[in-house]
């Protein structure tokens, strides 16, 4: 006798065939937070480096061609024919399978160090210098 849950069989909640986004070119300005209650986006603060320093903790990782790793949320938001990709940076130096940051930490700017990017849409529009990568 089988029995049948709809449960899931493992903790993972984004499927593992989602995959990842490499930067092609500086991102920090182009990862956007959005806040659900106004259906805005503002710039993710953990990718900016305000300083203009160079020295943001993760804002490195994002600021040249191949230094970070997205990995693809699987959340999508589409305003006026534009199309935005939540990710999250994946920061190899810490010890919880890459995720950094806090939860809450002006929220929703710098959640787990999580934002969007704009994907073109159909082939057009503006879009963020990413390379998908695992797929």
């Amino acid at each position: 006798m089988y029995i049948m849950t709809s449960l899931l069989t493992s903790p993972r909640q984004v499927s593992e065939n989602v995959g990842y986004y490499i930067p092609l070119a500086d991102l920090r300005t182009r990862i956007l937070s959005y806040t659900d209650s106004t259906a805005t986006f503002s710039s993710a603060t953990w990718a900016r480096d305000p300083t203009g320093s160079g020295s943001g903790v993760y804002s490195t990782l994002v600021a040249t061609s191949g230094a970070g790793l997205l990995r693809d949320m699987g959340r999508t938001v589409t305003s006026s024919t534009r199309v935005f990709r939540k990710v999250q940076l994946v920061v190899s130096t810490v010890s919880t399978f890459g995720v950094g940051g806090q939860a809450g930490t002006a929220w929703p700017q710098a959640d787990f160090l999580t934002g969007y990017i704009e994907l073109g849409f159909g082939g057009g529009g503006p879009f963020t210098p990413v390379a998908s990568f695992g797929r």
